[in-house]
């Protein structure tokens, strides 16, 4: 059995989730250090299941995560010092710094899990071009040092730069066939249903599909997710008068997502491939809708694209073009065959290329090698 210290920033995750039940599932024991932001409520609190949490309600992209910072590395150092683990499991690079080094000075081996591409996430408040080049070229170099280096997508290869095949593992993110169980595929009204489960963020052309929906009859959108105080203001200006639009901008439980994902008709993810790590996105929603069937409308210009051309399993648009979206709804809406088929598609490809089962052998293969 290996004694595994799990350490995630943005909490709670449903990824670190899913990982830690996968290691437990082959004998091993899991433990905890998070940053709690207060995105869930109290009441689900798992303080007793090797959970340490440090509780400070700041969003990622608040500038204020750089006061915060070097508080929250001292936490995560104190219990890495005098902690008892044998592999420390470091997602992303605000808490694989300080990971490397306290562990390899115990001589621990250390697994680093890249779920986005820190630069290119982070808002820096001084020399921002600068600061970015900067944690990038200390992100690529210390990178190297890790004894196994996770990623979501193979695309992703290309922008953490050179790494060793050997060194890399590629663990989607996908659902469990079990976190399905039970939900009911009944979709009462017959309504056309859109669905968005996930983070609510401006480059996401939230706002834009919702200008478009609101003015489509027979069709209803519903957005669920944590969103930032100012772009919510936004989101229910523009959908004050339209009640085909559900807005809830609370943290969600996963299996309340894939409910509302199993209820839906048309799922979508558009990611602006401006920014750099939308270009390499490798969501959930891609694979929540391939364990439910469902067919999704993506954007070129982003790893998910050739997902989605490749497995057939649902629709591509450009980036921007309102009407290319809103053409792609409506096909989507009166074809019900090419519906159909394209949720085939998509489940098909859940079974052979992206189930959890596959991903959790990855998973568990890493650390049998590390033993």
């Amino acid at each position: 059995m290996v004694q595994v210290l799990m350490i995630r920033s943005h909490y709670p995750d449903t990824r670190l989730e899913k990982e830690a039940e996968a290691l437990r599932k082959h004998d091993h024991s899991v433990c905890f250090l998070v940053w709690d932001r207060g995105r869930r409520p109290k009441s689900r609190d798992e303080d007793s299941n090797g959970l340490k949490k440090f509780r400070v309600q700041v969003q990622p992209d608040d500038l204020r995560v750089m006061l915060y910072l070097p508080l929250w590395w001292l936490f995560i150092t104190f219990h890495l010092a005098f902690g008892k683990f044998d592999v420390v499991h470091a997602a992303d690079f605000d808490t694989y710094v300080p990971a490397l080094l306290v562990g390899r000075l115990r001589g621990k081996k250390v697994v680093y899990d890249i779920y986005d591409f820190y630069a290119e996430m982070i808002q820096f408040p001084l020399f921002p071009d600068l600061s970015k080049r900067y944690v990038s070229a200390i992100d690529r170099y210390l990178m190297q040092y890790a004894d196994r280096v996770i990623l979501p997508d193979p695309a992703r290869i290309e922008q953490v730069g050179s790494l060793t095949a050997e060194k890399v593992a590629i663990i989607a993110n996908s659902p469990a066939e079990s976190t399905i169980d039970g939900i009911s595929l009944e979709n009462s009204d017959g309504q056309f249903r859109i669905f968005y489960g996930g983070n609510v963020q401006e480059d996401r052309y939230l706002d834009e599909v919702c200008r478009i929906v609101r003015d489509l009859p027979g069709v209803h959108l519903a957005i669920l997710g944590p969103c930032s105080e100012q772009y919510s203001r936004k989101l229910q200006e523009i959908c004050s008068s339209s009640e085909n639009i559900q807005l809830s901008f609370t943290w969600t439980p996963h299996r309340e997502i894939l409910a509302k994902t199993m209820e839906a008709d048309l799922l979508f993810a558009l990611y602006d491939p401006q920014v750099p790590n939308n270009r390499f996105a490798s969501p959930n929603k891609l694979f929540e809708a391939m364990l439910c069937g469902k067919p999704i409308i993506v954007n070129d210009g982003s790893s998910m694209t050739s997902v989605v051309r490749d497995t057939g399993c649902g629709v591509i648009v450009p980036f921007g073009d309102p009407d290319a979206f809103r053409e792609a709804v409506l096909r989507l809406k009166e074809d019900v065959n090419l519906r159909n088929r394209l949720g085939v598609n998509a489940r098909t490809a859940y079974e052979n290329l992206f189930r959890w089962g596959i991903m959790e052998e990855r998973l568990s293969s890493i650390y049998r090698e590390l033993a």
